[in-house]
């Protein structure tokens, strides 16, 4: 069984696909990225990552770092092509171009050792073609194939038979070949133009194969050895490299574009403060994008997110959860600086809309919330929730009765929580509350935009009125339990 070539590690966790749809994250990375950043990984290997990141930074780095990706690319479809259904001189040659390309890449990451960190591990632990001594031989090898190769160079033609033998892979017509070959046979022919010779049928295949039987037996004794043997699959290596390249090369755009990036440090205590933080869809979009800050830190681990309609709030949001999922693959993220607590999962809760099987969007929106607590339950650690609009399609009082229990549920688990919700009576100090504040025009027009800034808990008597007609004041709770 084949090992797996990794540059990263990784922990158990893995986020759900729906939660990129949530973050609005789809448009803008592949789907080999996102299959990457929906995998976190512990605090030690998102600073290793950190360091990965900043190395590539450098444009000589870089320029490396796609050299190997072309590398990789090149040996896996070479690999591809070995298990497709053929034989005799086809098989030969692919089998040599796989072990060319493969003694390339083996070239071309020991190179990489030199320069990157993650590749040290890689060079160290993988099959023995990954170190100096044994990439040498193989290269002595591939020369030897190579002359060997060289003699296999002579044509014959039979013109009775109506047979010809030629070198595979010239890409010269075939007709030009042809004709070629009977001039110097001393017929004259008419210059014609024709297909090229992609493969040689069977019988061209195995007359070749009778011709030089010396010189192939030769080669395939020299493929057999154990530095060409390639026994790693290379798959894994190439889909993280790639990650790492388009997360670069998008960082780089956005500085372009004077959007922050940086590396957020990694706090020991639950929390998420940023300065400046940019949905990083929009911010690729080229939008006018009014960037927020995050500041959920102190003993509030739930937070709810107040605000006219038209806010941002949504946008805020997603801005929170996209940044995150960036941290916890251990990228940069789009903000001025940031410190982060790592979190194992990422959920999200967003307003859908009613589907098959349920009676109704209350109901729909109530299962999924269920499979959101049983998915956090099967990881260790604090995960971080997004809750957009939930349970805001039924009646008041059911929806206020559902969000507090869920949110209550969420503390008492030690999870932290991020919910826009327009039930005002969250705005009380059960829970800690930011709101969606209206910022005029300066240049005295009429165009407004929100910020979203952490309030004082409200306190009010508005408020405790509201909890208390629904029956969800601390005092209505411990009745309602006493009452069960």
């Amino acid at each position: 069984m084949s090992e797996r070539a990794h540059i990263f590690r990784y922990g158990s966790a893995v986020i759900a696909p729906r939660v990129f749809d949530d973050l609005s994250m789809r448009g803008l990375f592949t789907t080999r990225c996102l299959s990457l950043l929906g995998r976190p990984c512990g605090p030690k290997e998102i600073k290793r990552r950190q360091r990965f990141f900043r190395e590539l930074e450098d444009g000589d780095s870089l320029s490396v770092a796609r050299k190997i990706e072309r590398a990789l690319a090149d040996h896996l479809a070479a690999r591809r092509l070995l298990h497709e259904r053929t034989s005799g001189l086809v098989l030969l040659y692919r089998r040599i171009l796989a072990a060319k390309r493969y003694v390339s890449l083996c070239e071309t990451l020991l190179a990489a050792s030199e320069r990157f960190g993650v590749f040290a591990d890689l060079a160290g632990s993988q099959d023995s073609c990954l170190c100096a001594d044994s990439t040498q031989k193989a290269l002595g090898l591939i020369e030897k194939i190579d002359v060997l190769l060289s003699g296999i160079s002579a044509f014959d033609i039979s013109v009775t038979d109506k047979t010809y033998i030629a070198a595979p892979g010239t890409g010269e017509p075939v007709a030009s070949e042809l004709s070629r070959i009977a001039c110097r046979l001393g017929y004259g022919t008419e210059e014609r133009t024709g297909g090229t010779l992609a493969t040689p049928d069977s019988g061209l295949s195995d007359a070749v194969l009778r011709l030089y039987g010396g010189q192939i037996l030769k080669i395939e004794e020299l493929l057999a050895d154990e530095s060409l043997d390639c026994r790693t699959d290379f798959e894994p290596l190439f889909d993280e490299l790639s990650f790492a390249v388009e997360i670069t090369l998008l960082m780089q755009r956005m500085k372009e574009r004077g959007i922050p990036v940086s590396y957020p440090s990694v706090t020991d205590t639950p929390g998420y403060v940023a300065k400046d933080v940019y949905h990083p869809a929009l911010a690729a979009s080229g939008a006018d994008v009014v960037p927020n800050d995050a500041d959920i830190t102190g003993d509030d681990r739930i937070f709810c997110l107040l605000g006219a309609n038209g806010g941002g709030k949504t946008t805020y949001l997603q801005a929170l959860g996209a940044n995150l999922v960036l941290f916890l693959s251990g990228c940069p993220v789009l903000a001025k600086e940031a410190s982060v607590y790592p979190y194992s999962l990422i959920l999200t809760h967003f307003a859908g809309r009613e589907s098959e099987g349920y009676s109704g969007r209350f109901d729909e929106e109530t299962e999924r919330m269920k499979e959101c607590f049983g998915t956090a339950e099967d990881y260790p650690g604090r995960c971080f929730w997004l809750i957009n609009e939930a349970f805001s399609g039924t009646s008041e009082a059911k929806g206020v009765e559902t969000l507090y229990g869920t949110l209550r549920r969420i503390s008492d688990q030690g999870d932290c929580a991020v919910c826009v919700t327009h039930f005002s009576s969250f705005a009380d100090e059960e829970f800690g509350v930011l709101a969606a504040e209206a910022e005029e025009d300066a240049g005295g027009g009429a165009s407004r935009t929100y910020r979203i800034v952490r309030r004082n808990r409200f306190g009010g008597v508005y408020a405790r009125d509201i909890l208390k007609k629904y029956r969800l004041d601390r005092d209505s709770l411990k009745e309602r339990r006493s009452e069960k």
